[in-house]
């Protein structure tokens, strides 16, 4: 549902893994987040709205290119929604 998202999905599509113990990580992760339907929907309604594209920002700043504006929103976003998206990984 985001851009952030959608390229990680592509790369794992056009990247896939070959080592057994990473493809049984990924896929424990998978499992997990379909089994916790109600809790992956809070969580994206929650701590991951309005996220920041990260991808984009940190190779920005890699690049020397990010604005105060963008690196004001990650600041945002880290102090008032990081704490909930803990929370709502612990439960």
């Amino acid at each position: 549902k985001t851009k952030m998202g959608e390229r990680l999905l592509m790369q794992w599509l056009r990247q896939p893994l070959v080592n057994l113990q990473e493809i049984n990580s990924r896929h424990d992760m998978v499992e997990y987040l379909v089994d916790q339907g109600v809790g992956r929907d809070n969580l994206r309604v929650t701590a991951l709205r309005g996220c920041t594209d990260l991808d984009r920002l940190s190779a920005k700043l890699q690049k020397g290119n990010a604005k105060l504006e963008q690196l004001y929103e990650l600041y945002i976003y880290a102090s008032s929604q990081l704490p909930v998206l803990l929370d709502a990984l612990r439960d």
